[in-house]
């Protein structure tokens, strides 16, 4: 599944990629492209892709320039192994080999996602450091008591 709905307005090139892609992936049963909100009307982009994040054995977000990405923090919320592209952003939510994999190029992306697919159990460890991960370094409680932390400093 390719899923990168027209919503986002910072990506001018997003129609472009999309339309080669699908030309690419044009007559493979097998590859699900979401890219126009209108193919899921009936359902809100955060429950379709949360159902798709729910469902997917592995999460890729391999993109060449990235700040702190909520794709990759929603997946690993999720529990699942995400195999992410060296950016500044991914670097600063994945540690490499624990709670998800980072790769510079397509075929380290390639072969990271055959590794995760072929073993479970690395699927499953990094999976679960992943959201352990969120759960001890994003989510607003921590935040909230990291805030008050500093205030009591200023005292």
């Amino acid at each position: 599944v390719l899923a990168g709905l027209r919503l986002a307005a910072d990506d001018p090139e997003a129609v472009r990629v999309f339309r080669q892609v699908q030309r690419h992936a044009r007559g493979d049963a097998a590859i699900h492209l979401f890219f126009d909100p209108e193919m899921i009307k009936r359902v809100s982009n955060e429950r379709f892709i949360s159902a798709l994040y729910t469902a997917s054995d592995v999460v890729i977000q391999k993109s060449i320039r990235e700040g702190f990405g909520l794709t990759v923090t929603e997946a690993m919320w999720k529990g699942k192994p995400v195999i992410a592209g060296t950016t500044i952003g991914t670097m600063a939510q994945i540690r490499n080999g624990e709670n998800g994999l980072l790769v510079a190029s397509p075929e380290e992306a390639a072969a990271a996602i055959i590794k995760v697919m072929r073993d479970r159990r690395l699927a499953a460890r990094l999976g679960a450091a992943a959201k352990k991960s969120v759960r001890q370094r994003f989510l607003l409680p921590r935040l909230a008591l990291e805030m008050a932390e500093v205030y009591g400093e200023l005292k």
